[in-house]
C-alpha cells in the first residue's frame, strides 16, 4: 500500500470520528479529488479532498478543476500531502499552490480537531504567524518597552513593530519566538483556518486553456455542443479530472464567485452496459448544490432515443435541446420533469 493510500485511510478515519460523512472516490477515476466530505451541523464547511505525495507535482488542470467543483457543490477545497519540491511540510504550517490550502497529515488532524488554532503560513522567506497586534501592544506597554527598544532586541524598524500592532503584517516565526521570549506570552493569533480558505479563493478565476482537447473520437459530438451552445450565447468548459464532462455558463469577467452556472453535466456518446465513469457522473448529480444550477447527462441522439436514455433514470438532453438554453423557465421544468423519471 502507497503512502498516499495510507493517508487516505487515515484522513477518513479522522473525519468520520468527527461525524463527517464521507465519500470516497478511488484514483481508476482520474479526479481532481479523492474525499469528499458533508458535516451534518451547518457550522463545518463541506470539503473537498485531494491527497498526493509532492504538492508541486499536481498538474495544473487537477487543480483548476478542484476549485471549480468545490465552488459548484460549496464545499472548501484542501491538498493534503508530505511534501513540496523543497522539502517536507512542516508540522503546524500550511502552504499556498496556485491559490489552494495545502498542508500534511498532522496538520489536518488538527484542524479538524479545532479550526482555530496559532498555524504558520509558509511563504518565500519562511514560516509566518498572524500577530495578535492588541496583546503584543499591551504586554510591551505593561513592561515598558518602547517600540523602537524591541525593534532594535528584534532587529526589525519601528515601522514593523506598529505594523504588527495595527495587525498588518505577519511576523516570522523566528521573531514570534523571540518576542514570546521578550515579553513572557506569545503573541501569535489562532488562524480561522476555514475562514483562510475562503479568503484564498477569493479571486480564482476560471481558465479555459486547461480544459480538455477535442479528439478525433469525441470531434463530431462536442463541436455539435459547442456551436449550439456558442449560438445561445453561452460558454462551454470542458473538464479533464471532473466528476462532470462539462460546465455551461454565462461569461462575465471569468471571477469564479461570479460565474453564473447554466448546466452541469456529462455526456453519454455510447451504449455501454457497464460503465464505471458514466454511473460516477450520474451518480454526482445530487450533490450539486447551487442554486438555479441544472444538472443533466447529454445523450448522442445518433445512439439513444428517449426510451433509452429514460433507463438511466437520470435527467437527460439531447444536443438540439441545449437550445432551449435562451428560454430559462422552459429549460429548468424540462430538466426538472426528466429528474422524476
Amino acid at each position: 500500500m502507497s503512502s498516499c493510500e495510507n493517508i487516505v485511510g487515515q484522513t477518513i478515519q479522522i473525519l468520520q470520528n468527527y461525524r463527517y460523512q464521507v465519500f470516497e472516490y478511488q484514483d481508476n477515476f482520474d479526479l481532481c479529488f479523492e474525499i469528499l466530505a458533508r458535516h451534518h451541523s451547518p457550522r463545518s464547511p463541506n470539503l473537498l479532498i485531494k491527497i498526493v505525495d509532492n504538492i508541486d507535482s499536481i498538474r495544473n488542470y487537477y487543480l483548476n478543476e478542484l476549485k471549480i467543483v468545490s465552488h459548484l457543490i460549496q464545499a472548501l477545497p484542501l491538498l493534503i500531502a508530505s511534501r513540496n519540491r523543497h522539502s517536507l511540510l512542516e508540522d503546524g504550517s500550511i502552504y499556498l499552490r496556485d491559490g489552494l490550502v495545502s498542508l500534511n497529515f498532522e496538520t489536518f488532524s488538527n484542524v479538524i480537531k479545532n479550526p482555530q488554532i496559532p498555524i504558520a503560513i509558509a511563504k518565500q522567506g519562511g514560516l509566518f504567524y498572524n500577530i495578535d497586534g492588541e496583546k503584543l501592544a499591551r504586554l510591551r506597554e505593561n513592561r515598558q518597552i518602547s517600540r523602537k527598544n524591541l525593534a532594535e532586541k528584534l532587529g526589525v524598524s519601528t515601522k514593523a513593530i506598529s505594523q504588527y500592532e495595527k495587525n498588518r503584517m505577519r511576523a516570522s516565526s523566528e521573531r514570534a519566538k523571540k518576542m514570546e521570549d521578550i515579553l513572557g506570552e506569545s503573541i501569535i493569533l489562532p488562524l480561522d483556518f476555514y475562514l483562510f480558505i475562503k479568503d484564498t479563493l477569493s479571486s480564482i478565476k476560471l481558465n479555459d486553456s486547461l480544459q480538455r482537447r477535442i479528439t478525433k473520437k469525441t470531434e463530431e459530438f462536442m463541436k455539435e455542443i459547442n456551436e449550439i451552445v456558442a449560438d445561445t450565447g453561452f460558454k462551454v468548459y470542458w473538464t479533464r479530472s471532473s466528476p462532470f464532462d462539462l460546465f455551461i455558463y454565462e461569461e462575465s469577467d471569468e471571477d469564479l464567485t461570479k460565474i453564473q452556472y447554466k448546466l452541469v453535466g456529462g455526456t453519454q456518446m455510447e451504449e455501454i452496459e457497464s460503465d464505471k465513469n458514466s454511473d460516477l457522473k450520474r451518480q454526482f448529480l445530487p450533490n450539486i448544490s447551487i442554486h438555479k444550477v441544472d444538472g443533466a447527462i447529454i445523450f448522442n441522439d445518433e445512439i439513444f432515443n428517449e426510451k433509452k436514455a429514460r433507463k438511466y433514470k437520470v435527467p437527460y438532453l439531447f444536443p438540439k435541446e441545449l437550445r432551449e438554453l435562451e428560454y430559462p423557465e422552459k429549460f429548468h421544468k424540462k430538466i426538472r420533469k426528466r429528474a422524476q423519471y
